[in-house]
């Protein structure tokens, strides 16, 4: 959008001005006040629009810069990661990485367990953190990654979300640009939007959606 342009006034009349001056002058002000109300309305939308974008730009750089200090803590402590062995006693602290999910987690307390750190919330913090992860094309039943969006083609398709879940994990979703019957999202034994059932996709606009816990399961987050 243009730098909008706000037109000069005449000359206002004056009390000093002769009859014929006043009177002319008069006619000549108020006949330009309604473009130049119009042309004040639209530079007032402009700075309104460019302040918006201003301040859309600080939050996603500030976002950004935050997802970048969280991946660099993540690599750093991933680096000396050992793979997981059940019963194995941890101090708090700790960093391994999870042979079913095959992601990096950091024991919170001391302590073991039998139970896979992917499972155990508890007791382990996922380390893992990517800002936008993979985009992967499908076109027929395929089982999600966790941080990873998938753009849907035009066939009737189930995207099985992942098994072993952990809270803040997620998965994203690029419905085709018209509704095919027969998308679904499937659940995978966990709650999905708060019940037990999959989810028909009816909307054609992009989603996310979170896990948070077993008594809430995948919820959507915009």
């Amino acid at each position: 959008m243009p730098t909008p342009q706000i037109d000069p006034m005449p000359p206002a009349p004056l009390p000093t001005n002769p009859r014929e001056v006043f009177s002319a002058r008069t006619f000549a002000f108020y006949a330009a006040m309604e473009n130049f109300i119009t042309q004040l309305n639209g530079a007032i939308t402009w700075v309104a629009s460019q302040l918006a974008t201003i301040a859309g730009h600080a939050v996603t750089t500030t976002s950004a810069s935050a997802d970048a200090v969280a991946a660099a803590g993540a690599a750093a402590a991933s680096a000396g990661a050992t793979k997981w062995q059940p019963g194995t006693a941890y101090a708090d602290g700790a960093v391994v990485w999870s042979p079913v999910t095959y992601q990096t987690y950091r024991r919170m307390g001391a302590g073991s367990g039998t139970v896979d750190p992917s499972a155990d919330t508890a007791a382990w913090a996922p380390q893992d953190r990517e800002a936008v992860g993979a985009l992967i094309s499908i076109s027929a039943n395929t089982t999600a990654l966790r941080f990873c969006t998938y753009e849907l083609g035009n066939a009737a398709l189930a995207l099985q979300l992942p098994v072993v879940a952990a809270r803040g994990d997620w998965v994203g979703v690029i419905p085709p640009g018209t509704v095919v019957d027969g998308q679904t999202v499937a659940r995978n034994g966990h709650l999905l939007l708060g019940a037990a059932e999959d989810m028909d996709i009816d909307v054609t606009a992009p989603f996310r959606l979170v896990y948070v816990s077993p008594a809430r399961g995948w919820v959507i987050a915009t």
